[in-house]
């Protein structure tokens, strides 16, 4: 009877078969996770650009209804003023009180545009 020690040509093959399909399992559980990070990263810019328009709104020009955009880098926002209904129980208030939106837009790739938009209401006080 006959015994070998070490592994057979087939044996080796098949290994490195198995590793291959491994270490391609591996590069695009990768792949996958930087291009979530990247993306994560992007929405974290265009909601810190949202909140920066939001407290910009009232602060640095005042609160009229309208529409003001602008961009920062590859992200561009339309920031929108409008009165709010409550505006009508008190007609002769000398105080208004404004629902601002922001929405940011950006792309990702050759996909849809992606957005975020924050919408908050701001009370404008006597001039």
């Amino acid at each position: 009877m006959r015994t070998d020690s070490g592994f057979t040509l087939i044996e080796a093959v098949v290994a490195l078969v198995i590793m291959a399909a491994l270490l391609t399992v591996l590069a695009n559980g990768a792949a996958t996770g930087w291009r979530g990070l990247a993306a994560a990263e992007r929405e974290r810019r265009a909601l810190a650009l949202a909140e920066n328009e939001l407290r910009r709104a009232g602060r640095e020009w005042p609160l009229e209804a309208g529409t003001r955009s602008g961009a920062s880098g590859p992200l561009s926002y339309r920031l929108d003023v409008s009165p709010h209904a409550s505006n009508l129980l008190r007609p002769r208030s000398a105080q208004r009180l404004y629902e601002v939106a922001v929405e940011v837009r950006w792309r990702e790739g050759s996909g849809p545009d992606r957005r975020v938009t924050l919408t908050t209401l701001k009370l404008r006080g006597p001039p």
